[in-house]
C-alpha cells in the first residue's frame, strides 16, 4: 500500500498500485493522524481530541464510525484495534512519504559535511514529497496543533539546511530564489533570511542584502532588534565582509531511532526541557514528549502561552541585568537552545558577556553543546540544579565564571521540579550565598491553576518522573531570603515583571508564574 499525507489531498493506492478512492473528510483525517505515528498505538481519547475540538456531540460515537468508514476502504487488516486504541500497520513493502522525507533528510545530514553537493540533491528529492498547501488533511484542531507543529517545523529545518548546503557550494542564485519564496511563507525566520543575506552578500549584491535585513526589522514592533545573529551578519555585510563568517547549524537526524546515540537519553518517559521545547514550537523532541504536551494542552489550553510567558520574562530579565553591567551569567536548567539564547540577548549589550549553561538533560547537553558552546565565553556542562555546591566548584565554572566579580544566576522553570524533601530553599539559598555583593538571583516558579495541579504533579505524568510541585508565593519569597528583590519590590506573575524592556508585545498573565530577581548588598547575610 502507499499512503501520502503531505500534500495538499491524502492520497492512497492499493498493492496493486491502483489508487483507493477516500472521498469522506473524516477517513482521510483519521489516516492522517494515525500515519504520522506509523505502528504506534494512538489511544481513543488521544483520537478525539486530534479530530475534533469540543462541540458538545457524541465523539466516541463518531470515532467508531470513522473507525468503520476507514476499514470500508483500507486493503488488508491495516487498522488495527489495540488495547485503549487504533494504529496503523504498515509492512516493509509499504509506503509512506512521511517516513520516505525522514529517510531522505537523515542522509542529506550525513553527506551535508562531506559532500555537500549530494546533500543538496537529497533535501531537493525530500522537499518535493510536500504539497502547497501541505498537511491538507491533518485535522486543524487545538489537540493536533504540537504535531502539525513539529511536522512544519521538520519541513522548515529541510528548507534552512538545503539552503545552508547550497551556500557551502556557492551556489548564491539558488539559494536567493527559494529563501525568498520561503520568505514569503514564513517572514519572520530569522535564521532563513539571514542565509538569504549570505547569498546576497556572496553573490555582490551587499544593497540588496542590507535591504533584506532593514525589512526584518520593518515586521518588529517599534524600538524591537532583531536576534544577535542575524544582527552579526547584517554587521559583518555593512563592514564590507564578502565572506561574512558562518558555519552550518548542527542537526538531529529525522529518525528517532537513529537519535538514540546512547548518553542516557531517555525515551521512554517525558522529559520537563523536551516538554517546554514541544510547548514553545520546537522539534528537538520525542514521541513522548509530543504526546505529553498534547495532554496537557487538553487539560489547560493556555499551556503553551504559560511556557511562552516564562520565556519571556526570562529575556526581560537578563536584558535588565546586562543593562546593569553583569558581564557574567550562569544559567541553571538552560533547556534547549531557542531563537533567543541567555548569552544572544546579554550580548546585545555587553558583547563579551560569558554565560555558562547547566542542565542534567543528555539531548540539551549534546545539542547544546554543539550549538551554543561555538561562541567564546559560552559553555555548557551537565549537572543538576540540586548539586550547587558541584556546579558552582565545576572545573568548567572556576575557568568562565570569576564569582568574586558581580554574576547572575538563573534558576528558570527549574525549582518546581525540585521536591520538598530535596529541601529547595537551601538550594536556593546556597546560590545565593555564591554570589558575590552586586550579584544577582533570577527566579521563576510555575504556580499552575488548581484544575492543572493534578495533571503536573503526578509522578510520570506530563513533566516525567518528579512531576511539578506547586508552591504559594511565601515561600518561593523565602527563596531570596538575604536579597533585596528589584523593581517591584515583591513577586509578580511573568508578564507584570518589567513589560517596559520588552521589545515585542507582552502575553497576558494567567496566575501561573512566580518570578522576580533580587540583588546581594554587599551586608547580605545568608546561610549557606
Amino acid at each position: 500500500m502507499e499512503l501520502r499525507v503531505l500534500g495538499h489531498r491524502l492520497t492512497a493506492k492499493d498493492d496493486t498500485g491502483a489508487p483507493i478512492d477516500i472521498s469522506r473528510g473524516q477517513v482521510r483525517e483519521l489516516l492522517c493522524v494515525l500515519a504520522i505515528e506509523p505502528g504506534s498505538v494512538v489511544s481513543s481519547a488521544a483520537l478525539v481530541e486530534r479530530l475534533w475540538d469540543p462541540s458538545g456531540g457524541d465523539p466516541a460515537k463518531s470515532l467508531k464510525q470513522a473507525v468503520y468508514n476507514t476499514r470500508q476502504v483500507l486493503p488488508g487488516d491495516r487498522l488495527r484495534t489495540e488495547a485503549g486504541g487504533y494504529s496503523l500497520h504498515l509492512d516493509d513493502s509499504d509506503y509512506l512519504d512521511l517516513v520516505e522525507f525522514q529517510q531522505l533528510t537523515d542522509e542529506a545530514r550525513v553527506a551535508r559535511d562531506s559532500a555537500p553537493r549530494n546533500a543538496v540533491e537529497l533535501y531537493w528529492q525530500a522537499l518535493g514529497l510536500w504539497g502547497t498547501p501541505p498537511l491538507g488533511d491533518l485535522p486543524q484542531t487545538m489537540g493536533m496543533k504540537p504535531h502539525r507543529q513539529n511536522l512544519l517545523g521538520g519541513l522548515q529545518d529541510a528548507r534552512e539546511e538545503l539552503a545552508e548546503a547550497l551556500l557551502q557550494i556557492h551556489n548564491f542564485r539558488e539559494v536567493i530564489s527559494s529563501a525568498t519564496r520561503w520568505l514569503m511563507e514564513d517572514p519572520y525566520n530569522e535564521h532563513l533570511r539571514g542565509l538569504l543575506m549570505l547569498a546576497l552578500n556572496g553573490a555582490g549584491r551587499k544593497g540588496e542584502a542590507l535591504r533584506a535585513y532593514r525589512d526584518a526589522i520593518a515586521l518588529l514592533e517599534p524600538h524591537a532588534k532583531p536576534g544577535g545573529w542575524l544582527e552579526s551578519i547584517a554587521a559583518q555585510i555593512t563592514a564590507n565582509q564578502h565572506d561574512a563568517a558562518w558555519s552550518p547549524r548542527p542537526v538531529w537526524l529525522a529518525s528517532e531511532a537513529h537519535r538514540l546515540v546512547g548518553d542516557g537519553i531517555d525515551i521512554t518517559m517525558p522529559s520537563p526541557a523536551r516538554v517546554y521545547d514541544c510547548l514553545l514550537g520546537g522539534k528537538d523532541n520525542f514521541a513522548v514528549d509530543r504526546e505529553a504536551a498534547a495532554t496537557m494542552v487538553k487539560s489547560y489550553p493556555p499551556a503553551a502561552q504559560v511556557a511562552r510567558v516564562n520565556r519571556a520574562f526570562v529575556i526581560r530579565a537578563v536584558r535588565y541585568l546586562a543593562q546593569a553591567g553583569i558581564r557574567q551569567f550562569i544559567d541553571v536548567g538552560t533547556g534547549l537552545p531557542t531563537l533567543e539564547n541567555i548569552h544572544q540577548v546579554a550580548r546585545q549589550t555587553i558583547p563579551d558577556a560569558r554565560v555558562l549553561y547547566i542542565d542534567n538533560d543528555p539531548i540539551v547537553c549534546a545539542y547544546g553543546r554543539a550549538l551554543l558552546t561555538t561562541d567564546e565565553g559560552v559553555d555548557l556542562i551537565q549537572a543538576d540544579v540540586r548539586h550547587p555546591q558541584e556546579i558552582l566548584e565545576h572545573a568548567a565554572t572556576r575557568q568562565l565564571i570569576d564569582l568574586s566579580q558581580p554574576t547572575a544566576i538563573l534558576l528558570a522553570a527549574v525549582l518546581h521540579f525540585v521536591s520538598d524533601q530535596d529541601d529547595p530553599h537551601a538550594i536556593a539559598q546556597a546560590y545565593a550565598h555564591a554570589l558575590p555583593p552586586g550579584g544577582y538571583l533570577v527566579i521563576s516558579h510555575c504556580t499552575p491553576p488548581e484544575n492543572f495541579v493534578q495533571h503536573l504533579t503526578t509522578p510520570g505524568g506530563a513533566w516525567g518522573r518528579g512531576g511539578i510541585n506547586p508552591r504559594d508565593n511565601a515561600t518561593i519569597a523565602r527563596y531570596f531570603d538575604g536579597l533585596t528583590l528589584m523593581e517591584p519590590g515583591r513577586l509578580v506573575d511573568a508578564p507584570d515583571w518589567r513589560p517596559d524592556l520588552a521589545t515585542d508585545k507582552v502575553e497576558p498573565g494567567l496566575g501561573t508564574w512566580w518570578v522576580g530577581v533580587a540583588r546581594k548588598e554587599a551586608t547580605a547575610l545568608i546561610g549557606a
